[in-house]
């Protein structure tokens, strides 16, 4: 499974000419520590998912960033992306808001030691971190991309 996550990444890569961060290459997915996690809805998503058994989508923005407002306007809004983004449980995150949870997890722009910003990493639903894209991507790639995922995860 991972190797294909790995590959689906790759691919991505190549479509989206985005920052994309992997993962280590061992084949065990390392779980994320609930406890170190502070905002209450991050960790009500990761509830509603054990429930629900679908992967956790947390995009990781700011309300100054252009690039982060046109990621949820044109992509992760687009209409040709909702029956897809549907079969995933999904929350946004302000890294100026949830500081602390955005350093956890890596998620805030390079210049404060993050990975960069849009950060959307995706988790099984028992918040094991599958892959991270960073910035921009657009609706019609991050579409195939997530049905990648979906699959791999079946």
């Amino acid at each position: 499974m991972k190797m294909r996550i790995f590959v689906a990444v790759m691919s991505l890569l190549l479509l989206l000419s985005a920052s994309i961060s992997g993962r280590a290459q061992s084949n065990e997915l390392v779980a994320l520590d609930l406890s170190k996690i502070k905002n209450r809805e991050i960790l009500r998503i990761f509830e509603v998912s054990k429930t629900s058994k679908k992967p956790v989508i947390i995009v990781f923005d700011a309300t100054w960033c252009t690039v982060c407002k046109a990621f949820n306007r044109e992509t992760l809004n687009s209409k040709n992306l909702a029956k897809t983004i549907e079969k995933f449980e999904r929350i946004n995150v302000d890294v100026d808001s949830n500081e602390e949870d955005a350093t956890t997890l890596r998620g805030k722009p390079r210049s404060y030691g993050g990975d960069g910003i849009p950060a959307t990493i995706i988790f099984t639903w028992d918040a094991k971190e599958l892959v991270r894209v960073i910035g921009f991507a657009p609706a019609k790639e991050f579409n195939d991309f997530l049905k990648l995922i979906l699959k791999d995860l079946r």
